[in-house]
């Protein structure tokens, strides 16, 4: 049996009752608890002993809930932080999400929504987005082999990083504008499939029906191995590919006069960088891969599935 008492786990709020009452309802779960009444406090116990788990306010005094986060990730980057707040806005959570929180929460909330994701956060890898670390850099590849964009939707929890990222790297946009406009700039989606969260964007079809469809030549590609690309100046919004796209991944922009789509950040490709959805992504579930090994790692799936099935009869 597992000892969950091992999970430690640091609740940092000034206000007393919350900070008990969340202490309490952790503890029941058999986690071990500990609690700081501010940010400067909260940092000296991270230095001193090992947290899997933070669960921080956001305006809480001597630092900030943001100034926890970014010195919990210098001390420990695997550190899972979830930002709690009763002052909710888009900017501070973007803020939070981007900086590497594992999730936002507003109050008020049930005792059962914090537990939940405390103990995702237990499960999940949570690593500092790479950008804010390093430069990330593409894998090697060989010369003219098509990469991809994957999703291990197990590890996806529908934070809208890789959503709110897209959106603010391709346009440009400023920190304080409304989500809705966030959400209709982004070449990414996410959608809900059961219990699970599903990223979605253009798979780049090797016989793509967007260009195919598209009457003035506004979609197109160098060669195979590139992307999909968009000449705004050539569409005229007709809605041909959006119709015709397999994965409904096509969209008007915001002023309805051209399709926009994903182009796997192909500005930042030829940098020899990877795209803002895979280097935002705080549990690492979107990744760049090729083709060749994504066809590699389905082969093997199946012979392991035959050769369990072939043993079975045995």
């Amino acid at each position: 049996m597992v000892d969950v008492s091992k999970n430690r786990i640091l609740i940092v709020e000034d206000e007393g009752d919350m900070r008990n009452g969340l202490r309490k309802i952790l503890s029941r779960r058999g986690y071990g608890v500990d609690t700081a009444e501010d940010g400067l406090k909260a940092v000296e116990k991270i230095k001193q002993r090992s947290f899997q788990v933070i669960v921080v306010d956001l305006k809480i005094p001597g630092m900030d809930g943001i100034g926890v986060l970014q010195s919990a990730k210098d001390i420990d980057r695997s550190i899972a932080v979830i930002i709690i707040t009763g002052y909710g806005t888009v900017t501070s959570a973007v803020e939070s999400m981007r900086l590497g929180a594992f999730d936002y929460i507003t109050k008020p909330f049930k005792p059962d929504e914090i537990t939940l994701v405390v103990e995702r956060a237990l499960k999940t890898e949570v690593t500092l987005p790479e950008e804010l670390t390093r430069q990330a850099l593409l894998p090697e590849v060989a010369p003219k082999t098509r990469q991809i964009i994957t999703v291990d939707v197990k590890k996806c929890y529908a934070c809208l990083t890789c959503v709110v990222e897209c959106a603010y790297a391709r346009l440009g946009l400023p920190k304080n504008v409304p989500l809705n406009q966030v959400l209709s700039a982004s070449r990414v989606s996410v959608e809900a499939a059961g219990d699970l969260a599903v990223p979605l964007r253009c798979m780049q079809c090797e016989d793509a029906p967007c260009i195919t469809v598209c009457p003035t030549g506004a979609l197109y590609r160098d060669t195979l191995d590139e992307p999909v690309l968009t000449d705004r100046n050539l569409c005229i919004g007709c809605k041909s590919c959006m119709l015709a796209c397999p994965i409904g991944v096509i969209s008007l922009d915001s002023e309805g006069k051209a399709v926009q789509k994903c182009d796997m950040c192909i500005s930042r490709l030829k940098k020899g960088q990877l795209p803002v959805c895979v280097t935002s992504c705080p549990t690492q579930a979107t990744q760049l891969t090729t083709l060749d090994e994504v066809t590699a790692k389905a082969r093997h799936a199946s012979a392991s599935d035959l050769a369990a099935a072939a043993r079975a009869k045995e």
